[in-house]
This record gives C-alpha cells, structure tokens and sequence, in this order.
C-alpha cells in the first residue's frame, strides 16, 4: 500500500501558516494525517447500531510518583471532611494513578470539597473559581431528566473566568423567553451563548466564543437519529450532517430559528431521559495562544500542548474530580433505577478513569451497563 501524500508546506512559510494549509488540504482531500484513516471526524457506527470492542481500548494512564503522595492526602483529608461515621481503610500509600480512589459513596453532595482538593493539585489560576463550577452545576442539574436513562459521559467543559460568567454578556432575555433555565455564559454547550455571539447582550463579539459544533451534531445524532434531514436556508454547500444542520452556523438559519432548534434537542433529550455529564468538575481547556512544531519525521506541522494547566496534572485531576464527586452523582442517579446505559465520550475519559471505575459506578441498585467507549466529537473539548 502506498504511504499518504506528505502535504504539500512551504518552509518558508510560518508553522501556523503551515498548519491552515494542511487543513485546507485535507478538507479537499488532497491529503490525510500520518496515521489517519480518514482527515476528518466521522461519528461512530453506534449512531446506527451497537460498537463492537476493538483493541484500540486504551490502558490506565499514568502520573508522576512525586505526586502520588498529594492525591493521597486529598483523598484522605476528604474522607475526613464527608464525616462519615465508619470509614473504611484505604491503600496508603497510592502506588500508581490507577490505584487511587475514595473507597467510599458518600450520600451527600461533596462538590464543594472535590472543588476544594482540585484548586490544591493545579497550580494556582488554573482551575475555575468555586462561582463558576457552581454555575455550572446549575446547567447539569437544569438539563438532568426525571428519569435518567443513559448518561453520556464526556471529559470537561472549557475554562470560563468569573468575570466572563457573570459580569460579560450571557444569553439575552429578549431570546427564547420560554426557556427557564440558566443564561450567565459558560463556555459549556448547555450554555446556549456559547458559540454564539449573535444571542448574547449587545451582540458582543467575542473571538474565543466558537463554541462545540461537534457535541451538536453528536446530540442531534441521540434525539433525531442520522437519517434525519434538518430544514436549511443554505442551498449552496452540501452539510456533512444534514441531520444537524439546522444545528449549525452553516445551516444558515437565523440565530433565533437555530438556538430554538438547540433548545428543542435539549428539550427531547432530557425528556428521553439522556444526560450529558463531564467527568471532570471544572473546565480544563484554557484558552491561550497556540504554538506549533514541525515533525523531523512526516514534515507534518503539530499543535503543541498548550501550558495550562500543565499536561501531567490532566489525568490526575479527572481521577481526583471522579473519586471525590463524580463517581457519587454517578451512583446516585444509578440507584434510582432508570439508568440503563452510561456511554463514555472520548478515549482520554476511559484512559485515566478506567473501566473498572466505570462499572463500580453503576453497581448497586441499577442494571446498567457501561457501553463501549465513543470516539469524542472534538479533540480539544469534551463538552
């Protein structure tokens, strides 16, 4: 088989100049990625049927030793604080990520104090103020079904400042009266402003405000299904999901037409009983200046990590937000007895969760089962 075209970069140019033109490249398919199938995102088989398991299931991630000893004291300084009257022994000390945990369900909300140990693993200014993963939390609870059928599990929203949230511009009152929920701004996509400029206060345009078109799609694909075809006003580009285009800046559909068919996917969503819930508490992905690198090997140009917060306190702080907090909620809506499916979003999820803290989740009362895990729309945000 013949190795994929490598792109066609200029040396002159500059790495981010570089980067749009393999872009552009590979929506042409004049090109595809080293180690791609495809250049572009495509949803999974189980839109339409079942996945089956392959042997891309990712192992347990790792962490520095040196900071096994902090999330030790966390987990332990918890346990202490959700006053429990028995506590149960733990393994002191952690020997490897996978083997922290908070051997206990607590029965009461720990949220406050998951914040709390978090805010002490990254560095300071790099996990949201309590305000904003309060706000949050009001979105999650908004949007909850009665009945929780399935939850969709996915990594983390993006980090949103106190001042963006509550002293810049949120969702407009004047736009979808009907809508009871919250409206301060959260870069999260039950935020209806998010990624979308023209339905906040004053039409501010906000540049960082691009929103999660990807986890649009994914929703439509849950309440409609793919053989749908959304109604448009663009007769000029073919969609690549027609099923969401009326989702979509290019459906071409006025703001208020396409945030009132946001709303009525949400609508249908939480009234089939589907959840979307973020294993992590607070928002990880901070936005900041890009920077890039050329490999010696393909010619290829890479994004590179972004500073903050550091990469290695990624997995660590999901382990830490799902054994302090999430893992709770998680079994409290399991022990309801609706939860049917939890379907994890994204391989980072089940690589620093593992399966086995999946399935210990939904034990207990409920028979639910934890699905195989669904490629995540968008690999720089999770919600």
């Amino acid at each position: 088989m013949l190795a994929p075209p490598k792109p066609i970069i200029d040396c002159t140019t500059s790495l981010k100049d570089g980067w749009n033109s393999q872009n552009a490249q590979r929506r042409s398919g004049q090109w595809t990625p080293a180690g791609h199938i495809t250049g572009k995102w495509k949803a999974p088989d189980w839109a339409i049927k079942s996945i089956t398991k392959s042997s891309t299931v990712p192992t347990s991630k790792s962490c520095k030793k040196s900071l096994l000893p902090k999330l030790d004291s966390l987990v332990s300084n918890f346990m202490i604080e959700v006053h429990m009257q028995h506590i149960p022994e733990k393994p002191s000390p952690f020997k490897s990520l996978q083997a922290v945990k908070c051997p206990i369900y607590a029965k009461l909300n720990t949220l406050r104090m998951a914040h709390h140990a978090v805010q002490q693993l990254l560095p300071k200014g790099d996990c949201e103020d309590w305000e904003v993963v309060e706000l949050a939390r009001k979105y999650y609870n908004y949007w909850r079904p009665k009945e929780t059928k399935v939850i969709l599990l996915a990594e983390s929203h993006a980090f949103t400042t106190k001042d963006r949230a509550f002293e810049g511009p949120g969702l407009d009152e004047s736009i979808l009266q009907d809508y009871k929920g919250p409206r301060g701004f959260l870069s999260l996509v039950y935020s209806l402003g998010y990624g979308e400029n023209e339905a906040l206060k004053g039409l501010v345009v906000d540049k960082s405000n691009k929103g999660t078109p990807q986890f649009w799609t994914l929703f439509a694909a849950c309440s409609r299904g793919v053989e749908h075809v959304a109604a448009t006003n663009n007769t000029k580009t073919k969609c690549a999901s027609p099923f969401a285009a009326d989702l979509l800046k290019g459906g071409g559909l006025p703001v208020e037409e396409r945030l009132k068919a946001k709303l009525e996917v949400l609508e249908d969503l939480k009234r089939r009983g589907i959840w979307l819930l973020d294993a992590s508490i607070f928002g990880w992905f901070i936005s900041q200046p890009q920077t890039y690198t050329r490999s010696s090997v393909s010619n290829e140009v890479h994004r590179k990590p972004k500073s903050r917060p550091p990469l290695e306190l990624k997995a660590p702080s999901l382990v830490l937000s799902w054994e302090l907090f999430t893992k709770h909620l998680v079994r409290h809506v399991a022990d309801e007895g609706n939860l049917k499916l939890l379907i994890p979003i994204g391989m980072e999820v089940e690589a620093a969760l593992t399966r086995n803290r999946l399935e210990e989740a939904v034990k207990g009362k409920s028979k639910a089962r934890v699905t195989d895990t669904f490629p995540a729309p968008n690999g720089e945000y999770a919600a």
